[in-house]
């Protein structure tokens, strides 16, 4: 976990590494409780926008990571909505519906005002399967027992600034060509 400053927040993110192949996002969870929009507007205020998960070995890392120890059975907002349309799910940041992880039946709108989407909301008794996703109300769901009862936790994701990838890049080639000089400067004295 590294702990970065993104916007006006400090927060304890992960990092899906470019070097293992994947988009290089950090991704963590809010640090409290919330409606789907405020979840959503701490997620901006970190620099970022709720989870949009668009592929299978996204959700996976998403699972792996963050869907054990205290979050094994609890729901977490991530950034899909059809608050505009019903029916039509987007994204947040405007990205395709190309990839989706629905409960069996999902998304169903039963209660009528289910625009907001969570992962993991079937998972909480150990029904289901984890990580799966469910269309729910605004506030999150009441009266369906265990742990599904919202406010829920958000999962942020934070897309790096090209500005900021090359000062940390820039400081990474810095530090390395540093040690590589004292390095030598030792071995040369010896």
């Amino acid at each position: 976990m590294l702990c970065v400053h993104w916007g006006t927040a400090d927060a304890a993110l992960v990092e899906w590494t470019v070097v293992s192949g994947e988009n290089g996002h950090f991704y963590g969870i809010t640090d409290s409780a919330s409606d789907w929009a405020s979840a959503e507007a701490t997620a901006i205020s970190l620099g970022g926008h709720l989870a949009t998960i668009t592929s299978s070995s996204e959700q996976a890392f998403v699972e792996t990571t963050f869907l054990n120890g205290s979050f094994e059975h609890l729901p977490l907002w991530i950034g899909l909505t059809d608050e505009v349309s019903e029916g039509t799910q987007v994204w947040v940041t405007g990205e395709p519906l190309g990839f989706s992880n629905w409960k069996s039946g999902e998304p169903n709108n039963d209660l009528g005002d289910e625009d907001y989407i969570t992962i993991n909301w079937d998972f909480f008794r150990n029904q289901g399967f984890k990580g799966t996703w469910n269309d729910t109300p605004l506030n999150g769901t009441t009266g369906w027992g265990g742990n599904t009862t919202g406010p829920y936790h958000g999962l942020v994701e934070v897309v790096p600034e090209p500005a900021s990838s090359l000062l940390l890049l820039g400081g990474m080639l810095f530090c390395g060509a540093t040690l590589f000089a004292c390095r030598r400067k030792q071995e040369a004295g010896k």
